[in-house]
């Protein structure tokens, strides 16, 4: 397959998340580069396909060819007839764009987050990024190719979205490195990305009183704040979704890059680093050694 012009041509792709937002520019760009796509949203619970309809529409006007699947991707039994509507239609599953998700809570620190709400955002982005790659990732094995690219998030650094939007994201950052280790020897490869772009989910009156919030409290500064508020559009994190679902990222897998703008970036893999060490002959730690080595990473006091 050329790596050129349409580097996606004849692949089969699946895009979740895909009825707005970034989900919607990755479909179209992967179709547009020539893959076959089915699109992917809930449809608020499957009671509204229309904007899924209208962007598989779109992509069908442009000459390229999709088909829509409205479900809830944290069902694994959807999951599975989302993949299989792949395969039924196409003849095989390629490829697989994971970026169905919901935005945090407002209510989101631990101190008072709603259960219902960890499980929500848990379920959406952890569980139905999970049910679709079990359900892709042994038909992409068995053919011996595939790429698998999901969603994580800066957030998953802790540093801010609260408790289960980082969670979530960490979680999925590290079900992607897994499922690299595992699917690499079937020539099946899996990155993440941490896209940063003005999408519905990051835009309105309510995403702008969260980011004054956290320039409030010291979390951003003002200046990461106005970049935050005047981020380009998806189209810009579209096309590093489909160069690591084609043929010419052959060879990079496990990795969990960070995109917005004009900007790639990729996060080192995380690594320890020596802090004490002593031979085991001579005891464990106590306490008071460990509390006189150790002080110096305690956070220095206002």
């Amino acid at each position: 397959m050329s790596v050129v012009g349409r580097p996606l041509a004849g692949r089969n792709v699946v895009v979740t998340g895909a009825s707005r937002g970034i989900g919607e520019a990755v479909a179209r760009q992967a179709a547009a580069e020539g893959a076959n796509v089915v699109v992917n949203s809930s449809g608020g619970g499957g009671a509204d396909p229309g904007p899924l309809e209208a962007v598989a529409e779109a992509i069908r006007a442009e000459g390229g060819a999709a088909v829509a699947s409205v479900g809830p991707v944290e069902d694994p039994a959807y999951a599975a007839e989302l993949i299989e509507t792949c395969v039924d239609t196409f003849g095989s599953v390629d490829a697989l764009a994971a970026v169905a998700g919901v935005p945090s809570p407002r209510r989101n620190s631990i101190l008072e987050i709603d259960p219902a709400d960890w499980h929500r955002l848990i379920d959406i982005h952890l569980h139905g990024t999970f049910n679709c790659c079990r359900a892709a990732a042994p038909l992409m094995a068995a053919q011996g190719h595939g790429a698998i690219v999901t969603t994580g998030s800066d957030s998953w650094l802790g540093d801010y979205a609260g408790t289960a939007y980082p969670a979530a994201k960490g979680a999925v950052t590290s079900l992607t490195w897994a499922m690299a280790r595992d699917l690499e020897p079937h020539g099946v490869r899996c990155n993440a990305i941490a896209p940063g772009a003005r999408t519905p989910m990051a835009s309105g009156p309510g995403f702008e009183r969260r980011i004054a919030a956290l320039v409030a409290e010291g979390t951003l500064s003002p200046a990461e704040a106005e970049a935050v508020l005047t981020m380009p559009g998806p189209e810009f994190v579209a096309p590093l979704y489909t160069f690591l679902l084609s043929d010419a990222a052959v060879g990079i897998t496990g990795r969990l890059f960070r995109a917005r703008g004009g900007t790639v970036e990729v996060f080192p893999t995380p690594a320890t680093e020596p802090l004490l060490h002593r031979p085991v002959a001579e005891g464990p730690w106590s306490h008071e050694e460990l509390a006189d080595r150790l002080r110096s990473l305690a956070a220095p006091r206002p």
